[in-house]
């Protein structure tokens, strides 16, 4: 059974692709609508190139593709979509998303740290960087410092975020790791 939102993004593909298309005769011919998402994806994916400039048949496409574990496509869209919309936080995550299909975590990073230029306090950027940070690069001091600053904005900016409890328990491990590397660090400082 696909979830409301599945199928809410793909009725707003096909009316995008639709529109998109059917306003411009010289168009290549549409996707077939009927298809099952995987054919969907495939059609969609020959023709990244052909895609219309419009950002919410961009982004329907880029979510699509992801869906459907087409990262080197979906990162062809996502650059599409930032350069179009560069102060859009929700491009620069998919285009995050694509990177970490593709294991490239050092892009994807970037992709997050640029969203939150974009939207200092995005709850959702907050929450995920926080998460590869800590979840990825946990024995890193540094790491896990940065970690605990995103989760603490992230629950003074959202006390009421979904996710919110399960922040509070991993900034407790993170700040109880962090006293325990300290107190280690203090007594090889003191010991003789």
């Amino acid at each position: 059974m696909k979830s409301r939102i599945s199928i809410f993004f793909r009725c707003l593909f096909f009316f995008c692709l639709f529109s998109a298309w059917a306003c411009d005769p010289k168009a290549p011919e549409p996707l077939l609508i009927g298809q099952d998402d995987g054919m969907m994806a495939g059609r969609l994916a020959e023709r990244v190139d052909e895609l219309p400039a419009d950002p919410k048949l961009q982004m329907a496409a880029l979510r699509l593709l992801l869906s459907e574990e087409r990262a080197p496509e979906a990162l062809a869209v996502s650059l599409k979509l930032v350069q179009a919309r560069p102060k859009d936080c929700a491009a620069w995550r998919l285009r995050a998303q694509a990177f970490l299909s593709l294991e490239d975590e050092g892009a994807a990073f970037d992709a997050l740290r640029r969203c939150l230029e974009v939207q200092p306090n995005d709850a959702e950027t907050l929450f995920s960087l926080g998460g590869m940070l800590a979840a990825r690069h946990g024995d890193e001091p540094a790491s896990l410092n940065e970690a605990e600053q995103l989760w603490t904005r992230l629950l003074k900016q959202y006390p009421d975020f979904p996710q919110a409890a399960m922040v509070h328990g991993a900034l407790e491990k993170i700040r109880l790791k962090n006293q325990m590397t300290k107190s280690k660090t203090d007594d090889g400082v003191n010991s003789p």
